[in-house]
């Protein structure tokens, strides 16, 4: 179950352990850590972040990378159990812009449906943002 340090210490009695062995459930790890981190405090989790980045190796966040993290927190988080999940859900927001294609991504537009993207493109940044102009386009 999911419990707040305090909550867990307050419900915690000697007496309540029991004589069978204790057994590890990998995916009620992973469960419960999806959830404290969904959650714990957008800022809380950029230290965590960073803390991560440091221990590993990896290169910390530029100031414009921690910012535009912070903005994808609320959409990525939910979808995360792990650190390195969490920076890959947010990978949109880290990396450069303008944002390239990778090999699937261009594989998809090498068919007949790249001839459309011009005029789509076109139709998109004038038209309207409403849903039946969207669909429409």
């Amino acid at each position: 179950d999911f419990f707040s340090d305090a909550e867990a210490m307050a419900a915690f009695d000697l007496a309540g352990i029991g004589r069978a062995p204790a057994r590890f459930d990998a995916r009620k790890l992973l469960s419960l850590s999806g959830q404290h981190m969904a959650a714990a405090p957008d800022a809380a989790l950029l230290a965590e972040v960073e803390a991560f980045l440091a221990a590993t190796g990896g290169a910390p966040l530029p100031p414009a990378h921690r910012e535009r993290f912070l903005a994808a927190l609320p959409s990525a988080k939910p979808r995360a159990k792990t650190i390195p999940q969490l920076l890959e859900q947010a990978r949109y927001a880290l990396v450069d812009r303008p944002v390239g294609c990778d090999e699937a991504a261009r594989a998809a537009l090498a068919g007949p449906e790249a001839a459309i993207l011009p005029d789509l493109t076109l139709h998109l940044r004038n038209g309207p943002w409403e849903r039946e102009a969207l669909e429409g386009a």
